[in-house]
């Protein structure tokens, strides 16, 4: 493989695909001079040449864009948990973690808990439903659900989604940003012979780059499986499971 990746190298410098494999895979004596040989020090990526280039230039046009562009990925990284902690961290860490992103999020957003989709969907479906988690195990179960309630409401607000549309950014700096939403079908494991489940497929692409999330009703209503046990014999936690049962569509393969 190193050889393989050394040979692409030279007729094709920096290729990004490469570079991610051998970084992933190089052996730990062999990782440092392969960087070393391949690799800047400093991030010129496309993306990051031209937001330097429109803003020394003052060129505002042309930098909104990419402006837009590295504002979000800011943001999305601070949703990110592997990101802020790592991926080992301790209880008290994880609660201050999830409740900075919640407040986080409503400071630039609005309405955390609103039911109406957004570019935030999928962060706020899984950040939401780990803090109500935590309110569940903390025994303040009224409060988790009637976060769970919100959750389950903007996850169906979701699915109803069938036409492509364009989704708000919910922020007022990253307006004209465009977002869409569409139904997609797909296996989860990508195996050609396995049923095909319905998701949302939420993308925006920028520059020849796709940035996407998907929504699985079947990843939230595991999280409720789990959540359950906090919530034995509860009706109204029964009727939340059966409402996301019924969000989720399977077919055969190449329906």
């Amino acid at each position: 493989m190193r050889l393989t990746a050394e040979a692409y190298l030279e007729k094709h410098r920096m290729d990004p695909h490469v570079l991610q494999t051998m970084s992933l895979i190089e052996d730990e004596e062999h990782l440092e001079p392969f960087l070393d040989k391949y690799t800047t020090p400093f991030d010129t990526s496309r993306r990051a040449l031209l937001f330097r280039r429109y803003f020394r230039r003052q060129d505002g046009e042309k930098l909104e864009p990419e402006r837009r562009y590295r504002l979000y990925d800011v943001v999305s990284s601070l949703l990110s948990s592997d990101l802020l902690c790592g991926l080992h961290t301790d209880e008290r860490t994880m609660h201050a973690m999830t409740d900075f992103q919640i407040r986080f999020l409503e400071l630039i957003c609005g309405d955390f808990w609103s039911g109406a989709p957004d570019i935030w969907t999928c962060g706020r479906l899984d950040i939401g439903m780990r803090y109500a988690e935590m309110l569940a195990k903390a025994e303040k179960k009224a409060e988790a659900m009637e976060k769970l309630c919100s959750l389950v409401s903007l996850l169906e607000a979701v699915m109803k989604i069938t036409e492509k549309i364009e989704l708000p950014t919910a922020c007022s700096w990253l307006e004209g940003m465009l977002w869409n939403a569409e139904e997609s079908w797909g296996s989860r494991g990508n195996d050609p012979d396995s049923d095909e489940e319905r998701a949302i497929f939420i993308y925006t692409t920028m520059s020849g780059m796709t940035t996407c999330d998907m929504v699985y009703p079947s990843d939230y209503y595991q999280t409720l499986l789990r959540i359950a046990e906090h919530f034995p014999s509860a009706p109204e936690y029964s009727d939340l499971l059966d409402r996301v049962k019924k969000l989720i569509e399977t077919r055969s393969p190449g329906k």
